[in-house]
């Protein structure tokens, strides 16, 4: 942080802006990393300043989400969306697929904590067809296990289970046997819901083999 610091101050005394830009965005998480969210909130704020008077569009976008992230941390869901929300407009004007994606996930997280169930499932319904058009299966097995926990808070077991479903189908494609276990847990936990308890037990048993 201190040397972060020094190293800020240097480009904005050689009126270096676009190093400042991203000194300051790396000084955003550093805070954010350590837990300091006032001070990440802050530091994305004078980020964003910066990047709207210089022009930049991409820093104006790093900054927003920066903001966001703090605002979430801070309890301030409303002005963390629309941060995110913000974020998500410049990265459609620039065309930026990867942080389209990311946003809409984002965004569908934070829709999902305010009980926006519906716009939340829509949100992630973009970041799953952005993460198909990028053939990131990871990233869309992600959006999908929240798709499942979306439903399953509504209490529409059917529809979660099979979300988690697919989810597990693209772990087994990739061989990622942690994520497997997890997705076998959320399986089990939802046929529990539906009391289908033989099943889940069975779920449950795959999970720790």
């Amino acid at each position: 942080i201190v040397e972060l610091n020094r190293a800020l101050e240097l480009r904005r005394q050689l009126g270096q802006h676009d190093q400042e830009l991203s000194l300051l965005d790396r000084l955003g998480q550093a805070q954010e990393r350590l837990r300091d969210y006032p001070a990440s909130l802050e530091t994305h704020r004078r980020a964003l300043a910066l990047a709207r008077e210089t022009g930049s569009r991409i820093g104006e976008s790093s900054a927003l989400t920066g903001i966001g992230k703090a605002q979430q941390q801070l309890g301030s869901p409303q002005e963390a969306l629309a941060a995110f929300e913000q974020a998500l407009a410049i990265d459609l004007e620039l065309g930026n697929r990867l942080a389209q994606q990311i946003d809409y996930d984002t965004i569908g997280d934070v829709r999902a904590d305010l009980g926006q169930f519906e716009s939340a499932e829509e949100a992630y319904r973009s970041s799953i067809a952005i993460s198909r058009e990028r053939g990131d299966t990871a990233a869309e097995a992600a959006t999908l296990t929240s798709v499942g926990g979306l439903h399953y808070r509504r209490n529409e077991y059917p529809q979660a289970l099979a979300a988690y479903e697919s989810v597990l189908a693209v772990h087994q494609g990739l061989g990622d046997e942690p994520n497997q276990a997890i997705d076998l847990m959320n399986i089990g936990m939802t046929l529990l819901a539906m009391g289908e308890t033989e099943r889940a037990l069975a779920s449950f048993t795959a999970a720790t083999e």
